[in-house]
């Protein structure tokens, strides 16, 4: 995406989604790129982080729920791996929290994921390498392929495009608090 497009009025949800999400979204991928994944602190910090998230978005009712139910239990086990604990829970989500933009983090995590993978296939660490779980998964393309599709046809106004906008910035804001545990 270009700075004039990133200017011009979005023409779907999903282009909204890019547009309206692009700071919270480089916020918290900023902050998740200070952990070296090639060492176990750096691992450990970033998979804390990161299971506190998903362990929240697992609860809910969207489609990538069982995605993000898989992704916590695979981190818990890596941390297990570490001798690290998981974070403390986060506040229950409310029900009402739109699917749609936890299917945009929860399946737009796995595309990120495989470049936080390289970096973590690169490590010398023998405990790093042992922590096999969290790296170990699918990207879940085709599921990425569908939601953007679906949101790709939605209109990038309206009630369910705001709340889908709103609800993609407080879970990126979910993922970056726990980095202040």
């Amino acid at each position: 995406m270009t700075p004039d497009d990133m200017n011009a009025a979005p023409a779907s949800l999903r282009d909204r989604l890019r547009q309206d999400t692009a700071e919270a979204h480089k916020s918290l991928d900023a902050m998740l790129d200070t952990y070296d994944l090639r060492r176990a602190d750096g691992l450990g910090r970033f998979l804390q982080v990161n299971e506190r998230g998903f362990a929240a978005l697992a609860g809910t009712q969207a489609a990538s729920a069982r995605v993000a139910a898989d992704l916590s239990r695979r981190m818990r086990t890596d941390l297990a791996v570490l001798g690290r604990l998981p974070l403390p829970r986060a506040a229950p989500l409310r029900d009402s929290l739109s699917a749609l933009a936890i299917d945009y983090v929860v399946y737009g995590s796995r595309l990120g994921a495989r470049i936080q993978q390289r970096q973590w296939a690169s490590a010398t660490d023998p405990l790093v390498r042992r922590a096999t779980q969290t790296f170990g998964t699918e990207p879940e393309i085709d599921a990425w392929k569908r939601f953007c599709d679906q949101a790709g046809g939605m209109p990038a106004t309206g009630a369910t495009a705001d709340r889908a906008i709103d609800d993609s910035r407080l879970i990126f804001g979910l993922f970056i608090e726990g980095a202040y545990f």
